[in-house]
């Protein structure tokens, strides 16, 4: 019986050193010559996970020609005008030398609405060593005057320029090179333009706001629908690449609602999942050094991508430029229901947070998105009227008043600080519904939404002060 046991134990011992050798080769083949993207959950934001180049982001709302007579129609295909428009301004001339010149509000007016023209217009700021670094223009005399702009024009008035706006100082700025090109004129020969013609804001409503609106116009948008997509392995995925090999230490967190948060340390680092499937990471800055806007949203997108893909329908719409001991920088991108942009309520569709060249927050909201079948067309609410009758509104949330104030003050601001009127559709506030909205746009980076065919409030996003 004894003997039968040595021999039990010893046979034992056989296989544990076995399996202990195979694991060890395993663990050498995978580590040693398995490329690292089959283990994508510890390369989190640093691997090669597929991400979008972040120039491919940097893209227009609309690209509008001006016809030399106060009106403007815009082009049908932005991506294809945007495209000939780099190719054009990486032909300026900048070995000479190139200058940058601060213009009046009246002259920049007089450019774009007395003579043919062509604006672009993001919809989000885009900090000006970034605009540089996107048509390598290099160092130019005076940036340090540019903050961030939103879009820049071309004139017939001045071939040789290029028109900006600061839009944290409201000041007007010109690049002037050396040569002239005729960037209006052979752009606007190929171009399909829209049937609607459209009209500077400050020309209907009084003031300066060149924001584009028409006078009239119909659309055939249909209320959609927005189904939240939680799924438990997508959430342990996500938790897996934030943590890497650390997630043997994280605590689990649950509540009775199925709501679950992952934590490291003492908070270090936190990863949220919700039930409304959103996903939530947070992580303390460790004094890095920011890339310039390109760099880091560039980190940015690598970051998303490792976690969960990159989804191609997510298009960059707001950016807010942070200085200071540690610059960041917050990237907000909106999905798109059969290409209309579906906004909801004080946070975004995606929203990644770069302080020091590291990402510290990252929010992704996850769904079905099923966009109103095309309905007949239908007049519109007149965007000037729906500005006029929600002045006091816009006026009391971008000034942070809750208390009644004169309506001819808060129709003069309101119409001068309005940058952009768009359509798109709007998340109910049970978070079912998609509701076709107008999108109006103010100078302080706030978004306002009304009802397409009411008028009526829906909601609005604002930057934290």
């Amino acid at each position: 019986m004894n003997n039968s046991k040595r021999v039990i134990e010893h046979i034992k011992s056989v296989i544990l050193v076995v399996l202990f050798v195979t694991t060890i080769l395993l663990l050498y083949l995978l580590w040693g010559s398995a490329p690292s993207r089959l283990i994508p959950s510890f390369l989190f934001g640093q691997g090669d996970a597929e991400a979008p180049a972040a120039e491919t982001l940097v893209t227009p709302l609309y690209v509008a020609f001006g016809s030399a007579d106060g009106t403007f129609r815009l082009a049908k295909d932005t991506s294809g005008i945007y495209t000939a428009v780099g190719r054009r301004l990486a032909d300026y001339p900048t070995e000479s030398g190139v200058i940058l010149s601060e213009i009046s509000a009246e002259q920049y007016k007089e450019a774009l609405t007395g003579y043919e023209s062509l604006s672009i217009y993001y919809g989000f700021d885009l900090d000006f060593p970034g605009f540089c670094g996107l048509y390598g223009f290099g160092s130019i005399s005076g940036s340090d005057q540019i903050t961030a702009i939103d879009g820049f024009a071309f004139s017939d008035a001045a071939r040789e320029s290029v028109l900006l706006r600061d839009t944290s100082s409201g000041r007007f700025f010109r690049i002037v090179f050396s040569a002239e090109q005729n960037i209006v004129g052979e752009l606007r020969d190929g171009a399909e333009l829209a049937d609607d013609v459209m009209y500077p804001a400050g020309d209907i409503l009084g003031g300066e706001s060149m924001a584009l609106l028409p006078l009239s116009a119909q659309s055939g948008l249909a209320r959609g629908r927005f189904t939240p997509k939680a799924d438990e392995d997508e959430r342990l995925h996500m938790a897996e690449a934030v943590f890497g090999d650390t997630f043997d230490f994280v605590r689990r967190i649950s509540d009775s609602f199925g709501n679950v948060t992952y934590m490291y340390g003492y908070g270090q680092k936190t990863f949220s999942s919700s039930i409304d499937g959103s996903y939530e990471y947070k992580a303390e800055a460790s004094g890095g050094e920011s890339a310039g806007f390109l760099g880091d949203l560039q980190t940015a997108l690598n970051f998303a991508a490792a976690c969960g893909g990159w989804d191609e329908s997510l298009k960059l719409s707001a950016v807010s430029i942070r200085s200071g001991r540690e610059p960041s920088y917050e990237f907000c991108f909106v999905q798109s229901a059969d290409g209309v942009p579906v906004y909801a309520e004080h946070h975004y569709a995606a929203e990644i947070t770069v302080t020091g060249g590291q990402v510290t927050r990252y929010l992704r909201s996850t769904a079905i998105l099923s966009a109103g079948a095309g309905g007949e067309e239908r007049n519109l609410t007149d965007p000037a009227n729906v500005i006029a009758a929600n002045c006091n509104h816009i006026y009391n949330i971008s000034r942070g008043s809750m208390l009644s104030i004169d309506s001819e003050e808060a129709f003069e601001y309101v119409s001068n600080s309005v940058s952009a009127v768009l359509q798109g559709y709007f998340r109910s506030e049970d978070g079912s519904e998609l509701i076709p909205c107008w999108i109006i746009r103010t100078d302080d980076g706030a978004c306002f939404y009304f009802d397409l065919y009411s008028a009526a409030p829906l909601g609005f996003i604002k930057e934290e002060e």
